[in-house]
């Protein structure tokens, strides 16, 4: 069984790029997310961000079938990979793999059994929990449509009939269920599917070692995806609810860490707009990068930011220490920074290469409509600096031998400069990136309190020595 702790010391195998026979496959997928809560949401697209095909973010749709039919029925793409705001998805290969094996061997939709299963859900086997599921669109599109469920007081019997019990997954059966229609809102439209000649690819799951998170097997029985449950509680202040937002960042955390990619993308991020958010994976997947990679959205560490107590430093240092024993690289990088074509290759490649720092000035955008002008013309563009904290990488190695972020620096100001200063006293190269595009997207100047924050950084960088400081340990 899968620990949710103590990973320092997975060993995984280096993905250089996805198999390049998915890549058909990828453009014609639509993901459809079922949301309550930005940041959850972004977590979860973020594992998700080298599929190349749509995005569906659908919010507020608690447990209404009317959802599903939506994207069942409405859909413009062969494939829709159906996933909640809290299963993470963290192997790409595996996933993939599981649809092309559905393809060869006419299955339609796969997911997990509602009953039988898991020992949280013990209801009906026959139809399947949509946390996660895969759909065959171009099936699904022959057949008829139809309406989910009417809430009901017998849910017992319902649209269940006992002509469908042929299609219970025996083999995956090992804690108790009932035929029942307990999930009147989508328990008759995988009912209708199935009495459709729609074939079903039952997955086999199993509980994590919290006691509350399932792990679901491919057809291979390989993992790849983790659900933690209780995504309604993440956003609840409510006291049922304490133990489990801490326990569903450790669940987010054992997804991003889980595989090894070339290069960690770490971002501080803490209560942000979704479309913010959603900017900036949508900048890192469209800079095109070759080698594989995974973005950490490291948004409270310890769940003590505030607006107007947010440290950085700190929530870089925690990201790079969740990725350390995961990527060759870590780039360090703002929500406000978007990447121009090539950047992720060149940045894994020369911090490779040279063993030390790789930074980028960064130009000024106004707006992201503006995407394809800045990217066709940024070699007549006038650099304009923003500082040296746009974009920072190393190897694991050299960041712990820089030190990391100095945590007694807090917000936003000059905490880049004493890393950089720092740097260069420790005799850790520093490359400069010069020819390729990155862009910082302007908002608001700072307050008189950030000014103000930012000229204590100086002095307080000023009055210490920090060589001997290693706030990665």
């Amino acid at each position: 069984m899968l620990e949710l702790e103590n990973l320092n010391g997975y060993k995984g195998s280096i993905v250089n790029s996805i198999d390049p026979l998915f890549e058909d496959i990828m453009k014609s997928i639509t993901i459809a997310i079922r949301a309550m809560n930005n940041d959850l949401v972004i977590k979860s697209l973020s594992l998700l961000n080298q599929i190349k095909g749509e995005r569906r973010i659908l919010f507020n749709t608690k447990s209404s079938g009317h959802y599903l039919c939506d994207i069942l029925f409405n859909a413009t793409t062969d494939w829709v990979i159906n996933v909640d705001e809290d299963a993470f998805i963290y192997s790409i290969d595996s996933l993939f793999s599981l649809i092309d094996y559905m393809d060869e061997n006419n299955y339609h939709v796969c997911g997990v059994p509602d009953g039988g299963v898991v020992k949280c859900r013990f209801h009906n086997p026959i139809a399947m929990n949509p946390f996660f599921n895969i759909f065959d669109i171009r099936k699904i599109k022959t057949i008829s449509k139809c309406e989910p469920g009417k809430e009901t007081d017998d849910r017992t019997i319902g649209s269940f009939t006992d002509d469908l019990k042929k299609y219970t997954p025996y083999n995956l059966i090992k804690s108790d269920y009932k035929y029942d229609n307990f999930q009147w809102q989508y328990y008759p439209i995988f009912f209708h599917l199935l009495r459709n000649d729609i074939n079903f690819l039952y997955l086999n799951a199993y509980e994590a070692a919290d006691g509350f998170s399932s792990i679901v097997e491919n057809h291979y029985n390989i993992d790849f995806l983790i659900h933690s449950w209780y995504a309604r509680c993440y956003s609840d202040n409510d006291p049922i609810c304490i133990e489990h937002k801490p326990r569903i960042k450790r669940v987010y955390n054992f997804a991003v860490t889980k595989n090894k990619t070339n290069v960690g993308i770490v971002v501080p991020a803490f209560n942000l707009d979704f479309e913010i958010l959603e900017r900036f994976i949508n900048g890192i997947r469209l800079s095109n990068p070759t080698v594989s990679y995974k973005i950490y959205f490291s948004s409270d560490p310890d769940n003590i930011f505030t607006n107007d107590l947010f440290n950085r430093s700190k929530s870089l240092n925690y990201g790079i220490n969740q990725l350390f024993s995961n990527c060759e690289v870590i780039i360090c990088t703002d929500i406000d920074i978007i990447p121009g074509p090539g950047i992720i290759d060149l940045t894994y490649k020369k911090a490779i290469q040279t063993q030390g720092n790789v930074f980028s000035f960064v130009r000024n955008i106004d707006s992201i409509k503006n995407w394809d002008h800045y990217l066709n013309n940024y070699e007549k563009l006038e650099m304009q600096c923003s500082g040296k904290g746009g974009w920072n990488a190393m190897t694991p190695e050299n960041w712990y031998k820089s030190g990391g972020w100095n945590e007694e620096l807090v917000g936003w100001g000059y905490e880049d400069c004493e890393l950089h200063n720092r740097l260069l006293k420790k005799n850790i190269n520093i490359f400069s990136i010069m020819n390729k595009p990155i862009f910082h997207m302007i908002h608001q100047s700072r307050s008189s309190n950030q000014i103000k924050t930012q000229r204590n950084n100086v002095d307080i960088a000023k009055s210490k020595d920090y060589l001997n400081h290693n706030w990665l340990e």
